[in-house]
């Protein structure tokens, strides 16, 4: 009864069918099986055509209609992934960044929202290190330092920026332009170990 709703892609039909049937059956494989499909489609395309807020409703009320249900408990990430995955490819990092941060509840275990920030700010900072544009690349991960203060990663590679920025005035033995860059990068970083150490060893050079 209802595969035609499904191949017309008439969620709200479906699932209503799939509601008889889960009142009957609530651990029946096909059935939570089904469900799962239809909402996962249903929020999906709410999403795109209207907002992830949208999107996201349509789950919400879906786990209150199917508290059973287990899986559909975390597909608002899986939405909130998809859409992140969709914007970084468009290279519109701006907001792919906002999204992810106006919906990073979204995620149950902080592990999860860890791994897309890492894989959207990877993304952002790609071109710019590879251009060797640190500046545009210390922004960056300043911003995801913030936003992530328990990932470290954005400690680590923020700190790495700031050395790579420095390295041709050391190269160039231009002691007091590298300490002036070590300086900003030791307020930038809080103090970062590898940071400190860098500038103690260009003011002793300074020194000599």
């Amino acid at each position: 009864m209802a595969n035609p709703l499904i191949e017309a892609g008439d969620w709200p039909a479906a699932i209503k069918v799939y509601e008889r049937a889960y009142q009957s059956l609530p651990n029946s494989s096909p059935i939570n099986k089904n469900i799962a499909y239809i909402i996962q489609e249903h929020s999906r395309e709410v999403a795109s055509k209207d907002s992830i807020a949208s999107g996201e409703k349509i789950i919400a009320d879906a786990v209150a209609k199917f508290p059973k249900h287990l899986s559909l408990k975390g597909m608002t990430g899986s939405l909130v992934s998809k859409e992140l995955k969709r914007l970084v490819e468009a290279e519109d990092f701006n907001a792919a960044e906002k999204m992810l941060d106006e919906h990073r509840n979204a995620f149950k275990r902080p592990f999860d929202l860890k791994n897309r920030a890492l894989y959207l700010f990877g993304r952002a900072t790609k071109a710019a290190i590879e251009n060797k544009d640190w500046d545009s690349a210390i922004e960056i991960y300043e911003r995801a330092a913030k936003s992530y203060p328990n990932c470290y990663e954005f400690q680590n590679n923020l700190a790495a920026c700031w050395v790579s920025k420095a390295k041709p005035f050391i190269d160039k033995e231009d002691w007091a332009k590298a300490i002036e860059i070590y300086e900003k990068a030791s307020q930038s970083t809080g103090g970062d170990s590898t940071i400190s150490q860098n500038l103690r060893f260009c003011k002793s050079k300074l020194k000599k």
